[in-house]
């Protein structure tokens, strides 16, 4: 506790918050409470307490913990690189990253995706709702006629066809939007979801959290609404009211760095791939009892296999701890490999 992040520090009350935020995960991996400190895992992402912004970001020792831009560039392009993000760039201006925690950016390609959506128009679709009105229209629901209009025979209870923009799609976009404005710090961010909603028609009714999802069907009509959909899930899912105490908020977006930097290499890896190179993912065999063996990547370059075990951790005097080295000579074993390889990141100084 004490220390600065933004200019905001870092206090009893947001501690007291992490800790009842961890209380109520059902699996916490993320980071763990001691006495008057935080410790996190291999886990980087964004906390957000209150009015307090909190980026994880990962060790990198060849770099000084200051460098802040450049930690944070690698974690976005490893995030684009692997289709986390799915964006076409990643900003490289450190006034834009100075400006922007990783949950704003994320927040800003969801944005960017509903404004090339609205671009195009919103989906619309025939629906049925039953509504209580004074125009014959539809099927009439006899039961609900008598319930509601049996005095009143002036209204008609029916249930008529209607071609709106009150879809599944929509509303889900609307909602995620609702909340992208509560947890966005950045105002050119709030400013263009003020303007996305005013152009979302009224007839979109709230979010369904328990249906909606399950409703969606993807078409050549809905195709625009892929990677929208994409963010908004993770948007609703896992930011929206995530733990809220009073006036405060806990929210938390994570991502494993270990399986970001084994899902990197093993993209590198499968780019190269051809006939006589082959590359497998997360191969498995039986083990011992219940329990099986599962080296990171397997490759076989003409008639010879190799393993490849990814290790998210600086080395100490470029030198691989036993339990590393016999990790790999198991798998070695396992799978008839030829050789076995440890890859540890490198972090060029300039």
């Amino acid at each position: 506790m004490g220390k600065k992040y933004d200019g905001i520090v870092f206090n009893s009350t947001h501690f007291r918050l992490l800790a009842k935020y961890q209380s109520k995960l059902k699996h916490n991996k993320f980071f763990s409470i001691h006495h008057q400190q935080v410790r996190f895992t291999q886990y980087i992402g964004v906390l957000k307490i209150g009015n307090l912004t909190i980026e994880i970001l990962p060790k990198i020792d060849q770099l000084e913990s200051s460098n802040k831009d450049k930690i944070q560039q690698i974690v976005l392009d490893l995030l684009r690189y692997c289709k986390v993000l799915h964006l076409e760039s990643v900003p490289n201006s450190n006034v834009q990253l100075r400006k922007h925690s990783i949950l704003d950016v994320y927040l800003s390609f969801f944005v960017q995706e509903v404004e090339k959506i609205l671009h195009f128009g919103l989906f619309r679709s025939y629906s049925r709702y039953p509504k209580n009105q004074s125009v014959l229209k539809g099927q009439l629901l006899f039961e609900k006629q008598i319930q509601h209009n049996y005095i009143n025979k002036t209204k008609f209870y029916c249930h008529p066809f209607e071609y709106d923009f009150n879809h599944p799609f929509n509303r889900i976009i609307k909602a995620a939007l609702l909340v992208s404005k509560k947890l966005s710090s950045n105002y050119y961010t709030q400013q263009k979801i003020n303007s996305l909603l005013q152009s979302i028609p009224l007839e979109v009714k709230p979010y369904h959290a328990k249906t909606d999802f399950l409703a969606l069907q993807k078409d050549k009509n809905t195709h625009k609404y892929q990677l929208a959909i994409s963010y908004a899930k993770i948007i609703l899912e896992q930011l929206a009211g995530n733990f809220q105490t009073g006036n405060h908020a806990v929210i938390g977006l994570f991502f494993d760095m270990n399986l970001l930097y084994e899902k990197f290499v093993y993209t590198s890896l499968k780019k190269l791939e051809s006939e006589n190179f082959r590359v497998y993912r997360q191969v498995q065999k039986h083990f011992w009892g219940n329990r099986k063996i599962r080296p990171d990547i397997v490759f076989a370059l003409g008639k010879k296999r190799y393993v490849l075990d990814t290790k998210w951790k600086m080395l100490r005097n470029k030198q691989p701890s036993i339990e590393d080295l016999k990790q790999v000579f198991v798998y070695c074993n396992y799978f008839d490999a030829t050789e076995g390889i440890l890859l540890y990141p490198q972090i060029p100084n300039k």
